[in-house]
């Protein structure tokens, strides 16, 4: 089997490192933020590593920490899920399960018809907190001790008392949402092999039933479709947690994706603007003596105020969010 590019290969590379950074945030995420110290507010990177200090003189960091840690574990169950769906779809079509196109067409039709940003907000208003029994049935001392050490780890990441506001219901529900299209992707590619027939030709020749389905055909066929949908999963839940808390946080409404104990990302971009609208603008004598060079001048002078890291260091997270998808995007590529 030919080895993949070098290019796709140094993608891949970047997404898992990205991937691996997200994972370790989340479970090095603080409860709480340490006290706030006024006078140290507005310390830049450079003074305070590695992201800088808030308004309140607290660093960066916790609040990066938490906000990974709000994303981490409903993103990769959304799409765990998604994925397992669409594994399932490809087998079915090459299965040459019968009433399958019938059910995926069906489907497909009745969620797609559905508009997920209205659903996405009816979710979060109707399902906001943890359903009870969450806790109970990931945080108990019955799970810790089937898992042993790494029970404890995942306990304490995961583990949230009933009745908290929790991203999980709002990404399970997005993961709903984006199966039908997902599961006609994998139905398609696994169908393109020839379906029944390629099973068939492969049992002729001796193959196993687990060899053919787990390994020609999820692993050497449907896996570049799976992983790509999965990290465009967990980017697009990772979106939406941002956009769902800066939207409560504008409107001065509780959290509806995490606690209030912890902070979203949303706060580092809302922190940030806010900031932005209370810089004063540049001088006329730095700005006006050249269109061009002045409009230069004005954004190294925004971006060199006091204040500026905080703005820098949201948009930076978003970027590397979108970098990780895209790194899986091109490293899942069809050869």
């Amino acid at each position: 089997m030919r080895r993949a590019p070098i290019g796709r290969r140094i993608w891949l590379g970047v997404a898992v490192v990205l991937l691996i950074v997200l994972v370790v945030s989340g479970f090095m995420a603080p409860d709480s933020l340490p006290t706030p110290e006024y006078s140290e507010s507005y310390k830049g990177p450079l003074s305070v590593f590695p992201f800088g200090n808030d308004d309140r003189g607290i660093s960066l960091l916790p609040r990066v920490l938490q906000g990974a840690g709000i994303i981490l574990v409903p993103a990769l169950v959304a799409a765990s899920v998604l994925m397992a769906l669409s594994t399932l779809a490809g087998l079915a079509r090459s299965a040459g399960i019968g009433w399958f196109d019938v059910v995926l067409t069906g489907f497909t039709e009745l969620v797609g018809a559905l508009p997920r940003l209205v659903i996405i907000l009816v979710v979060a208003v109707a399902i906001p907190a943890i359903p009870a029994g969450y806790d109970a049935l990931f945080g108990s001392e019955e799970a810790v001790g089937l898992l042993g050490g790494v029970g404890n780890a995942v306990r304490g990441l995961i583990s949230r008392p009933s009745g908290q506001a929790s991203l999980l219901p709002i990404a399970l529900t997005w993961a709903i949402l984006a199966a039908p299209q997902a599961m006609d992707e994998a139905a398609a590619t696994a169908g393109r092999l020839g379906g029944a027939r390629f099973v068939e030709a492969l049992r002729a020749h001796g193959f196993s039933a687990i060899r053919i389905y787990f390994y020609h055909i999820v692993w050497l066929n449907l896996r570049s479709v799976v992983v790509r949908q999965g990290a465009e999963v967990i980017t697009q839940v990772a979106f939406l947690e941002i956009s769902l808390s800066y939207l409560a946080r504008s409107q001065f409404l509780p959290a509806i994706t995490h606690s209030d104990s912890s902070y979203s990302w949303a706060s580092l971009l809302y922190d940030g603007y806010s900031w932005w609208l209370t810089v004063p603008p540049a001088s006329a004598e730095l700005t006006s003596s050249i269109p061009v060079w002045g409009q230069i001048l004005s954004v190294i002078h925004y971006m060199t105020a006091p204040g500026a890291h905080i703005l820098a260091v949201g948009l930076v997270l978003l970027a590397l969010i979108a970098l990780m998808a895209h790194g899986f995007r091109v490293a899942a590529r069809g050869r």
